[in-house]
């Protein structure tokens, strides 16, 4: 069975966003457009000389910054984790080895 999908509108700064999306994924792409309009208004007050293309251009690149580097942190956490591990039982062998 598909799922249920809603008609919403987002608004960012001037333009309306009219789209049908699954009904779980509502409130994703409300935060999300949320995000992008927090991001929209502080490089607007920033640079106030840029156009609305530009800044929208210095939105888009600061939103996938920010989803690489999430991206590099979390595909790095078992690889961190393991190396902690490590750590701590070579650790603990230094430890009992010198008693």
């Amino acid at each position: 069975m598909p799922e249920e999908t809603r008609h919403i509108i987002l608004r960012l700064d001037a333009h309306s966003i009219s789209m049908h999306v699954p009904a779980s994924k509502e409130p994703i792409y409300r935060r999300a457009a949320a995000a992008l309009q927090e991001v929209y208004s502080t490089y607007r007050n920033k640079y106030a000389r840029l156009t609305a293309e530009q800044l929208w251009l210095h939105v888009a690149l600061h939103m996938a910054v920010n989803l690489e580097d999430d991206f590099r942190k979390k595909s790095l956490e078992p690889v961190e984790t393991k190396l902690d591990e490590l750590v701590s039982i070579i650790q603990n062998k230094l430890e009992n080895t010198e008693q």
